[in-house]
Parts: C-alpha cells; sequence; structure tokens
C-alpha cells in the first residue's frame, strides 16, 4: 500500500544471476517479451519506432 499512496513503482528486482536468467529462458520458465527484431543497418527505423512507442515488448538489434 506504502507504494501506492507514496506513488513509488518498483522498477526492477535482482534475486537470481544472470545464468540463473539465462537458464530459465532456456529452459522455456520465461519468455521474454520481444516486440520486433531488426538488423542493425535499420537502427534509424527502430529508434522512430521506440520513440513513437506502443510497443509491446522489448526491440531487439541483432548485431552481426
Amino acid at each position: 500500500m506504502r507504494l501506492v499512496l507514496s506513488e513509488l513503482a518498483v522498477i526492477g528486482s535482482r534475486a537470481s544471476s544472470r545464468e540463473d536468467a539465462r537458464a530459465a529462458v532456456e529452459a522455456g520458465e520465461i519468455v521474454p517479451a520481444i516486440a520486433s527484431t531488426m538488423q542493425l543497418e535499420d537502427v534509424k527505423d527502430a529508434l522512430v519506432r521506440l520513440r513513437g512507442g506502443g510497443l509491446a515488448g522489448r526491440l531487439v538489434i541483432e548485431i552481426p
């Protein structure tokens, strides 16, 4: 209730290691919210999409 009354927000928490998180993703226990995957050469278009909002998830840039 304190979070609501104080208008605070929880941005993130870290209760495990990066390796634990990677293992959970690989096991299908966690599904990353990826809205779109784009190539590095399309980074300008990616920034336009990010600034426009409306993405439900992360935008991933693939770097060869």
